[in-house]
């Protein structure tokens, strides 16, 4: 039943929904294995709904989160955009689930800030923003640099991008003020101005 090279891309997407809907603690090593294989396809679509149904399957199995979560750090160093891009989001997704540990991604996170310079895709900056500020205590150093890095960068970002640097500056500025509040005053006369 699993998904087949030859079959169609519709089939292929409703055997991958059927699939993540069908996964239980007893089957789920079978289907995070065949997941693997799935994102190491040519068809990118495909590829970018995979890691999105690992990421359903991590938020309903809590037993295999943390599986997933490296499954997917794994495939941050891809060398296509888009399944980088996928991978950030879903893990951003898999971030926001609470834990038992409050400590137990801060490598990911911390891996996480070093991809701005290099994704360029709006939903998986945004989503890198988002949890710079959404972890600022664990990225106290690094919070204010990036976000000196995303004033410069600001005019040219998307919307969603820039929804999350003001996010983030205006918790820089009431964590941080000595550092960050001539950025953020300058990231709020640029908003002002943004045709947007």
């Amino acid at each position: 039943f699993f998904v087949d090279g030859d079959d169609p891309n519709y089939i292929r997407n409703l055997k991958l929904e059927i699939i993540t809907a069908l996964a239980n603690e007893a089957n789920i090593s079978r289907i995070l294995k065949e997941f693997k294989t799935y994102v190491t396809k040519d068809d990118k679509s495909f590829v970018t709904a995979t890691i999105q149904a690992i990421g359903r399957t991590a938020r309903r199995i809590s037993e295999v989160t943390e599986t997933c979560m490296h499954g997917l750090m794994s495939l941050i160093s891809n060398r296509s955009e888009a399944v980088v891009a996928e991978s950030v989001v879903v893990i951003k997704q898999l971030l926001q689930m609470p834990t038992e540990d409050p400590h137990q991604y801060d490598d990911i996170v911390k891996h996480l800030t070093r991809l701005l310079d290099q994704v360029q895709q709006p939903m998986a900056r945004a989503s890198i923003v988002w949890i710079v500020g959404e972890y600022l205590d664990k990225l106290a150093k690094l919070a204010p640099d990036i976000l000196r890095k995303l004033t410069k960068t600001f005019a040219d970002e998307d919307d969603l991008v820039k929804l999350q640097v003001l996010n983030l500056g205006s918790k820089l500025y009431l964590t941080n003020p000595d550092q960050t509040a001539k950025f953020f005053q300058h990231i709020l006369t640029l908003a002002k101005y943004d045709v947007n």
